[in-house]
């Protein structure tokens, strides 16, 4: 959906507020108050130009494009995805059709966990369905939501980053259908850095507790202040910001 002319002056207004706050702390906070209010944040309000950003879980090219653009030609964006067709899509549709000329995107085709392994990875109907097999997640969903089963390649975001040779990370923005608490297990290391934000779009529940509660736990432990952000409406949960100052 196209921004309206008064959204992209405010959002404007709220880039230049934000790139121009000395203290990144200040940063976060002020990010922080726009969470609690707003369901979804536009890219360049959580990143800057000569970033490095994680988006883990991603299909949709219009989000790929807003990230790449805020980052600009000196940051990068790392895309982490199970499923390689989605990446496989994207990438042919931007240097085909759209001759994307920001060079910046590195594309992995694997799932994040605590571990590396083999899996299976229910596909839906809608890529938002999409969950790994015989993981017991309350979606709302029923057999008929989804089309298939695909195997994948399963590891820990601290291995995937270790392996691109990227040892620090500003941001990472991860929607990945009730494994968020698992792929934090996964990132010590990440975690424990320096200078990071995080956002999770947590919406799901697991053995009657909401995931996005169990998620601001883990977060807690690494000493990240930690921000509810505004309910989700059409879900169970809600997103989550964490940041280290």
């Amino acid at each position: 959906m196209t921004e309206s002319i008064s959204k992209q002056m405010m959002r404007r207004i709220l880039q230049m507020v934000i790139s121009y706050l000395p203290i990144s702390g200040l940063k976060c906070r002020l990010r922080s108050l726009l969470i609690k209010e707003k369901d979804g944040l536009h890219p360049s309000l959580l990143c800057q130009p000569g970033e490095i950003v994680v988006l883990v879980g991603v299909h949709r090219i219009d989000t790929v494009m807003q990230w790449s653009e805020s980052v600009g030609a000196t940051g990068k964006l790392v895309l982490v995805e199970a499923i390689p067709r989605y990446l496989d899509n994207i990438k042919y549709n931007l240097e085909t059709h759209l001759n994307w000329g920001i060079n910046n995107i590195v594309y992995v085709a694997k799932g994040v966990s605590s571990g590396p392994e083999a899996g299976n990875i229910e596909v839906g109907r809608k890529a938002d369905f999409n969950k790994l097999a015989g993981h017991r997640i309350e979606d709302g969903l029923s057999g008929n939501d989804f089309v298939g089963i695909e195997s994948i390649e399963l590891d820990t975001l601290d291995n995937i980053m270790l392996d691109l040779g990227i040892h620090n990370i500003n941001h990472i923005h991860m929607t990945i259908s009730g494994l968020e608490l698992e792929a934090l297990k996964g990132m010590p290391r990440i975690l424990s850095a320096r200078g990071l934000t995080i956002l999770i779009r947590s919406l799901h529940s697991k053995d009657g507790e909401l995931l996005n509660s169990q998620v601001m736990k883990e977060l807690k432990k690494f000493g990240l202040h930690v921000i509810a952000g505004k309910k989700v409406k059409i879900a169970a949960g809600r997103n989550i910001y964490a940041f280290r100052d």
